[in-house]
């Protein structure tokens, strides 16, 4: 699926495998029951990708950073990683230092956040390279590919979340009843405070995800990744951040890499400027840079790769 289409962007010579949470994205099904199964299994790959996301958020991984850090990867094998993330994790002292040594052992340090770049400057053998996350990496056709029609007939705003938030849906219900839309709103999880209202249906599938934004009219979310796969297919977007500091999250760094910071919103916006940034089509000039930028971080990837 999408995973397989992200993994073309290396070099077809080599056998890569792509790590995250546990899964090898590369199309192998085979389930680890010891780390010395899972040992033997990457002992055939030239290289091994370890990200992307919060693969370096200790507090989110917990044992699993070991294998994140390369520390129970075979010598043999060639390390890199691919827009890794601390996320809101800062290490320091002894963590630090043991992921340090770690990221000292790979061939090439794949970052997505400045953040990142800022904690391993001046530490690292090899300097950083700052990526985009991996969903930019590939182009909405490739997206189209797996997805599955899911959206309805008529003109619809399609609003995702990760959780419930009440706030967040009346400023959906009342956007689109100003723009004339239907709504179609779910959540990511169920767990909320909230009691959510009937009809809403939380966790899509991502092929049901994927189509549902290819044919909104527009987006209104507060998910990163909903924010990317949106810019994706150029659709106009409000982008919720819950940050105190909106410009640093990492809806804010994208979307000001890509020119139009403009999407990124609190949840005290109003239903006006909500309205008016909806019916503003996305600048030609986003894909422009999004080009740029996708095409900048598969070169550097196919290089860390072939070398």
């Amino acid at each position: 699926g999408l995973a397989k289409e992200i993994v073309k962007v290396t070099a077809e010579s080599f056998n890569v495998a792509v790590l995250r949470s546990l899964l090898v994205l590369e199309g192998d099904k085979k389930k680890f029951g010891t780390l010395k199964l899972f040992q033997e299994f990457l002992g055939k790959y030239d290289a091994v990708i370890l990200g992307s996301d919060q693969i370096w958020n200790g507090r989110i991984m917990g044992e699993d950073l070991s294998i994140f850090l390369g520390e129970r990867i075979p010598d043999e094998v060639k390390k890199l990683s691919y827009a890794a993330s601390f996320g809101d994790c800062q290490p320091q002292g002894e963590e630090l230092t043991r992921m340090i040594n770690a990221v000292n052992r790979f061939t090439a340090i794949g970052v997505r956040e400045e953040s990142a770049m800022e904690l391993l400057a001046g530490k690292t053998r090899i300097e950083p390279k700052l990526t985009i996350d991996p969903t930019l990496l590939i182009e909405a056709e490739d997206y189209r590919k797996v997805s599955t029609p899911s959206h309805p007939a008529e003109p619809y705003l399609y609003a995702y979340s990760l959780i419930y938030v009440e706030e967040f849906y009346q400023k959906v219900k009342a956007v689109a009843k100003q723009l004339g839309l239907k709504v179609i709103y779910t959540p990511l999880s169920q767990y909320t405070s909230y009691q959510m209202p009937k009809g809403i249906t939380y966790g899509v599938s991502p092929d049901q995800f994927v189509d549902l934004i290819a044919n909104a009219n527009c987006v209104v979310t507060d998910s990163f990744h909903g924010t990317a796969v949106t810019l994706l297919h150029g659709k106009s977007l409000v982008s919720i951040s819950h940050a105190k500091n909106r410009q640093h999250s990492r809806h804010g760094l994208v979307l000001s890499k890509l020119g139009c910071e403009e999407r990124l919103c609190g949840l005290d916006v109003s239903v006006e400027k909500m309205a008016e940034l909806l019916t503003t089509p996305m600048s030609d000039e986003v894909a422009k840079r999004l080009k740029a930028l996708r095409e900048d971080s598969s070169s550097w990837l196919k290089k860390a790769v072939e070398e």
